[in-house]
């Protein structure tokens, strides 16, 4: 005889209709170059649910090598938990970069005394301006244009 987990847990199903909200989550972070492909960084993030706010601090080194491949270690405090060593790496050049992110890398070595994991990956498609300006600062050649016609304005307007 077939039964259901509904009836072996008095569940009784109705169908009406609902509404459920999303949990709010917040970031705020910050990052400070220590060197040309090398830099730290510092997020405070957190969810709100409906009974408590959980948050986490997460600080971080990210160190580039030949603008093809960036390697992240990280440190966190998430979920009451000091044992959050973080490593992730990012493989390739725009327009197309393949990634990988973990937040708690000890959970796949001892499992069992971790309360949590979470290993992302992925594919970054970044479009764009591909012509560069000669400027750094500016990046694409359109976004300099841009800056040169705000100076201009201003240059204008200050004679008047």
């Amino acid at each position: 005889m077939i039964t259901f987990i509904t009836e072996d847990f008095g569940i009784k199903v109705k169908r009406r209709s609902y509404i459920g909200f999303l949990i709010p989550t917040y970031y705020l972070g910050a990052t400070y170059k220590l060197a040309k492909d090398l830099n730290a960084g510092a997020l405070l993030s957190g969810k709100i649910s409906r009974f408590k706010i959980t948050s986490g601090l997460t600080f971080s080194l990210n160190k580039t090598f030949k603008q093809k491949i960036s390697v992240s270690l990280s440190y966190s405090y998430l979920y009451r938990s000091l044992k959050n060593l973080g490593l992730g790496i990012k493989l390739g050049k725009s327009p197309v970069q393949f990634y990988a992110v973990s937040d708690n890398i000890l959970g796949f070595i001892k499992p069992l005394d971790t309360k949590n994991i979470n290993i992302r990956t992925g594919l970054q498609f970044n479009f764009g301006c591909s012509r560069r300006s000669k400027l750094d600062k500016y990046g694409c050649s359109w976004l300099r244009e841009e800056e040169d016609r705000k100076e201009r304005i201003n240059h204008l307007l200050q004679k008047l």
